[in-house]
């Protein structure tokens, strides 16, 4: 059986937030991510801006990645969106 995603919220998650940089996507856009990444405990390595949610962006967006454990939306809608897939 595949591995459950954990889905997770707060207003003071991202400051108890335990990541590895380097096994960890943030996928965001630029307003979120400038509210998000001054409260992270460690620096993020890997953040995806996104621009677009059409299925070719995703695939190639997607291919471009490191090999990771997680990906961790930021912010709403298509960040939320591109996390999942």
């Amino acid at each position: 059986m595949p591995p459950q995603a954990e889905r997770c919220f707060g207003i003071e998650l991202l400051k108890s937030l335990d990541f590895d940089p380097e096994r960890t996507v943030f996928a965001t856009m630029e307003l979120p991510w400038k509210l998000a990444e001054p409260r992270l405990r460690s620096p993020a390595r890997h953040v995806e801006f996104v621009k677009s949610m059409e299925r070719a962006r995703l695939d190639e967006a997607a291919s471009a990645l490191p090999p990771v454990d997680s990906v961790i939306g930021v912010g709403g809608g298509s960040a939320l969106d591109f996390a999942k897939y």
